[in-house]
């Protein structure tokens, strides 16, 4: 699944335009920076298709629905089953990798960083705290979480151990 942010900027007084721009899954960028193995990454893609498909199952929604097909409105369904009688593979999958991963106080860390693309340094902020970081000029940098390196790598080893949690 590829998501897409959209940015809003001001180009004259009145008039705005957006930006639509990739967003690289957080397992993809640590992959790329050797944080993590090919099999964690493995283990942990196989996580993030397991969680969008079952999200996109819980909507109800479905690319050969026939109102997508004929163009109807998103969001609508040609399920009749309230959403929480809906039950899929990987809504069941979803729910035994999580049950697994709650076990070992996991189960936060995995769907914030693998299944919603949240950084582990967002997530080290949501969960420890965060400071505000300013350049020499005493210019705003970016909020980043305290003892950052420390907890960081902490959060880290964390993932790389949910990874080996995760199995087919």
């Amino acid at each position: 699944r590829v998501l897409f942010r959209s940015k809003e900027y001001s180009v004259m007084p009145g008039q705005r335009t957006e930006t639509i721009y990739r967003r690289t899954p957080t397992i993809d960028t640590l992959r790329k920076a050797e944080k993590i193995t090919a099999k964690e990454h493995e283990a942990l893609g196989y996580y993030r298709d397991q969680f969008i498909a079952a999200e996109d199952d819980s909507k109800g929604e479905n690319a050969l629905s026939p109102e997508k097909i004929m163009g109807g409105v998103s969001g609508t369904s040609s399920c009749d089953l309230p959403p929480r009688w809906r039950w899929t593979a990987a809504i069941a999958e979803v729910a035994r990798l999580d049950q697994e991963l709650r076990k070992h106080g996991l189960q936060d860390l995995v769907e914030a960083v693998v299944g919603n693309d949240m950084s582990i340094s967002a997530w080290c902020v949501v969960k420890y705290g965060g400071r505000e970081r300013y350049d020499g000029a005493g210019r705003f940098i970016a909020v980043v979480p305290i003892a950052e390196q420390r907890v960081a790598k902490l959060e880290l080893g964390a993932l790389k151990y949910a990874a080996a949690l995760i199995t087919r």
